[in-house]
């Protein structure tokens, strides 16, 4: 029996393309001299060789990349990767191929009981051929319920390539989709910076048993850096 086709596929968002265009600026000013690059593919590399249900598979442009099958748990603890507060201005980068509508969470920092997202991206279809694209952002010491700080609708691209990276910066947060600044919110952040419990939780391609929302997706590796990124400075 042939292996599943992914769902999604996942590649890095510095092309020559975007480094040449209005991306690559605000992202290296959003980071200024405090730069740092939170690889997220980390887990996934790690898992490669101890999991059936990863596998290697052929990236964006023939580069190296991972398969995950829908229904796998990829989790690890959040503190082994990401600071107990959380960067105060940020920007998450990705690079996807949708090939069906379900959509799922690209990431997600889930509390300890496994209810809430306090940090993750999410995509979903979202008819009239568009794509919902969310950040989800939320104190779970406070709320019960997840909260998007900001959703942004995009044309659909359900089995094709698409770039999008997402700053978060004091009150606004700015879409840039297919190497062009896209679309900006404005929003109120409470807490400003997210304080993660030390048993909080990092799903990939998943919010974890009780949310779920997962799904098969490639994450291409390149190098030097790769596309599930965090990026983030303290200014």
């Amino acid at each position: 029996m042939g292996q599943s086709k992914p769902q999604f596929e996942i590649s890095h968002i510095f092309s020559k393309s975007c480094w040449e265009g209005e991306l690559f600026r605000i992202l290296k000013n959003a980071i200024s001299d405090t730069e740092s690059d939170v690889d997220l593919l980390v887990p996934l590399k790690s898992a490669l060789n101890d999991r059936a249900e990863l596998y290697k598979a052929k990236g964006l442009e023939g580069f190296p990349a991972v398969g995950i099958k829908r229904g796998i748990e990829i989790v690890v603890p959040y503190r082994q990767y990401l600071p107990r507060k959380f960067f105060r201005n940020f920007a998450f980068t990705a690079v996807v191929r949708p090939d069906d509508r379900q959509g799922g969470y690209l990431f997600a920092v889930v509390n300890p009981l496994d209810t809430v997202v306090d940090l993750g991206v999410a995509l979903e279809f979202a008819g009239d051929s568009q794509t919902n694209i969310s950040l989800l952002y939320t104190d779970s010491s406070k709320e019960t319920e997840t909260m998007a700080l900001a959703s942004f609708l995009v044309p659909e691209f359900t089995g094709q390539w698409a770039k999008f990276a997402l700053e978060v910066h004091e009150d606004s947060v700015v879409l840039y989709f297919r190497c062009t600044r896209f679309a900006t919110r404005q929003v109120k952040r409470k807490p400003v910076q997210l304080v993660m419990d030390d048993a909080h939780k990092l799903y990939i391609a998943s919010a974890g048993p009780i949310l779920k929302r997962g799904f098969e997706v490639n994450y291409c590796i390149r190098k030097k850096k790769t596309l599930h990124s965090i990026y983030h400075s303290n200014f």
